[in-house]
């Protein structure tokens, strides 16, 4: 998947590889040497400030070779430009602006990473007229099976219509944890969106984040 969202970019007119902290080829070091000279951006694909984003990358990229200039635009973050991405993975499972969401994260143990994506929700609940929550598929915090239970079908009166509840995995590509999180909602009745790369807007937002 991050190959594929670095082909897209590449399409748009931005030249763009990926690299990696761990589990598949080129690492970031790897790149970074065979660059050899010249200018290069970056852009951490994590969500929130968590251990990787604010410690792992900076230190990866402060080992550039003297001869390559790093323009580093920290991780991806959240904000704004993310907003037509899960916008558009709740349509695409056929829920409206109406529909409660959980916002099910990767989890982290650092305080300021599960702040982020609190406001984030928060920014993203005023938008819509469903409730927003968000949960932890691990680590500390709400657990997304205390937040999909209530949601259950099994938990809605009978004779009440209520618009089904969807877990949307914020992460940005498929992989373990999305593949948990939709078991959960699977076993509550929820509905379940794919990833955020999966989303088409998430491509712009990467292009917006790059080119600025």
């Amino acid at each position: 998947m991050m190959r594929t969202l670095a082909g897209l970019v590449d399409d748009r007119g931005l030249p763009c590889s990926a690299a990696y902290l761990e589990h598949d080829d080129p690492t970031v070091g790897a790149a970074l040497e065979a660059l050899a000279t010249g200018h290069v951006v970056t852009l951490g694909m994590l969500l929130a400030p968590g251990y990787h984003a604010t410690v792992d990358v900076p230190r990866l990229l402060m080992q550039a070779p003297p001869t390559v200039l790093v323009d580093d635009r920290g991780p991806l973050g959240t904000g704004p430009w993310l907003v037509p991405s899960l916008d558009w993975l709740v349509a695409d499972v056929g829920a409206g602006p109406d529909a409660p969401v959980i916002v099910a994260t990767a989890g982290s143990t650092r305080a300021d990473a599960r702040l982020a994506i609190a406001q984030f929700a928060s920014e993203w609940g005023r938008t819509r007229t469903g409730a927003v929550t968000v949960a932890a598929t691990t680590g500390p915090g709400l657990s997304l099976e205390d937040a999909a239970a209530p949601l259950s079908h099994a938990h809605v009166p009978l004779g009440v219509r209520a618009a089904p509840a969807v877990v949307v995995p914020f992460m940005i590509a498929p992989g373990v944890l999305a593949d948990r999180a939709a078991k959960v909602a699977q076993h509550h009745g929820l509905l379940t969106t794919g990833t955020l790369a999966e989303a088409p807007p998430f491509v712009d937002a990467l292009v917006a984040r790059l080119a600025c």
